[in-house]
């Protein structure tokens, strides 16, 4: 984090360092700080997915659930393949009490897995992943 902090000192406007950190300060449950910070990369660059998504999780964290789900959904028409977008909406639907809603979140994740499996090859086979010798 160190790291990103002197990125910033060194250039308030540095997306990566901004993002990266804001990511970080969300994980460690310092949400305020990494709210401001996310919000920075999307003024420096905006309608960035990656930026909107970290800013959604922080929402939800927040406790901004409507807020969260509306920028989870701008994110799914945007990028409809992206899976993680589906997850957190499946999962703040099922919190709403909104069933319908998450279910058809989680059926869109099934597919998008089950299609990623079936164009990577996981599990297709039987080989053990990471290996070259079929069992």
């Amino acid at each position: 984090m160190a790291d990103y902090r002197k990125a910033l000192a060194l250039d308030a406007n540095d997306l990566d360092a901004s993002l990266h950190l804001g990511a970080l300060l969300l994980k460690e449950r310092n949400l305020d700080e990494a709210e401001r910070l996310i919000e920075r990369s999307l003024q420096v660059r905006p309608s960035f997915l990656p930026a909107e998504y970290q800013l959604a999780l922080a929402h939800a964290a927040l406790g901004r659930v409507d807020e969260a789900v509306s920028e989870f959904e701008r994110i799914t028409k945007a990028a409809p393949e992206w899976i993680e977008p589906h997850v957190q909406l499946a999962v703040l639907y099922y919190r709403l009490n909104r069933p319908a809603d998450g279910l058809r979140h989680r059926k869109i994740v099934d597919r998008l897995s089950e299609q990623s499996r079936q164009k990577n090859g996981i599990y297709g086979s039987r080989e053990t992943p990471g290996s070259s010798d079929p069992r």
